[in-house]
This record gives structure tokens, C-alpha cells and sequence, in this order.
């Protein structure tokens, strides 16, 4: 993950707050992160798309999908 995406991460993602935030588990926690802001965000999304294809890509080869028509 570059520093760029962490620091877009911790910039626009990443929310604290004043009470608990209720999480799906049931928990809860003061803080969170809302990729959905990052995602909306040019840059955010560019750069999360990067490393995601950047770990993605090694994963696959053609013969795993076999022959394209």
C-alpha cells in the first residue's frame, strides 16, 4: 500500500467520534472508516485502484480462465 493511499486513508477515511459508532458485529467503537469517501474521491479511488490491481494481477494468468474466445 503507498503512502499516498494511507495518508488519503487517514485524511478523508478514517472518522472518530464523539459517542460510539455501532458496528454490524454489535460492538461498538469511537472511530471507523468510511471507504465510501475515499471511493467517491478522485484521487482516493485512483490510488485504491492501483493496489488493488497491483495485488490482483500476480494472482491470475490466462490459463486459469481458460481460452478466450
Amino acid at each position: 500500500m503507498s503512502d499516498r493511499l494511507l495518508a488519503l486513508i487517514r485524511d478523508r477515511a478514517l472518522i472518530f467520534g464523539k459517542q460510539d459508532f455501532k458496528l454490524a458485529s454489535g460492538g461498538s467503537s469511537n472511530f471507523f472508516f468510511d471507504m465510501r469517501n475515499l471511493s467517491f474521491d478522485y484521487e482516493g479511488a485512483s490510488e485504491n485502484l492501483d493496489s488493488v490491481e497491483i495485488t490482483l494481477i500476480p494472482l491470475y494468468t490466462r490459463d486459469d480462465f481458460g481460452e478466450f474466445e
